[in-house]
């Protein structure tokens, strides 16, 4: 059973049994865990400090959450919108020997020690693997998504030259009595 408590963290009330592979290799099976990352570049919007007289922080809040708002926790993958040509988002492989072996008594059942890699499209640099009910993702990127509005920051203006050199023009000195 999950629940989700007031600061959009997902907590749980009780053990998840661990898929298998052939479940793992379906989009239905796996779900966001962290918050998704907002237009402002982070997981939560902050509240407006100082504004003027006649607006109410958090109805800008409001407003800043609607034109920007979260993503359900737990959503599944299968829901999210497929990468412009492709039918969907994520790349979702199994790797290495899928042969199940018998564990040595006393443990039961069997043991699989092939890995199961997911990678969204969205996200180029991003790596989640599984084996033997243990998760790992590592994102190695430049926090720009794929199909996105490029952000390639402007250089620096060319400097400018230094001016020709001239003649020194010879001083005028002025007196204070007339010529």
């Amino acid at each position: 059973m999950v629940f989700y408590n007031l600061e959009r963290e997902v907590s749980l009330k009780e053990e998840i049994a661990i898929p298998t592979m052939e479940e793992l290799a379906t989009p239905e099976n796996w779900v966001h865990r962290y918050s998704n990352i907002l237009l402002a570049g982070r997981t939560e919007h902050l509240k407006p400090e100082k504004t003027s007289e006649d607006q109410d922080p958090d109805e800008m809040l409001e407003r800043l959450k609607e034109a920007d708002p979260y993503i359900d926790r737990l959503k599944g993958i299968n829901e999210d919108e497929p990468f412009p040509k492709f039918e969907t988002g994520w790349i979702i492989k199994p790797v290495g020997d899928p042969q199940q072996y018998a564990q040595l008594p006393p443990k039961e059942g069997n043991l699989a020690y092939n890995v199961m890699v997911i990678k969204p499209y969205r996200w180029p640099g991003s790596v989640t693997v599984c084996s033997k009910g243990r998760y790992q993702t590592i994102y190695i990127g430049n926090a720009i998504k794929a199909g996105g509005l490029p952000f390639n920051p402007l250089g620096p203006d060319m400097l400018k030259t230094d001016p020709i050199p001239t003649e020194e023009m010879p001083e005028v000195l002025f007196s204070s009595q007339p010529l």
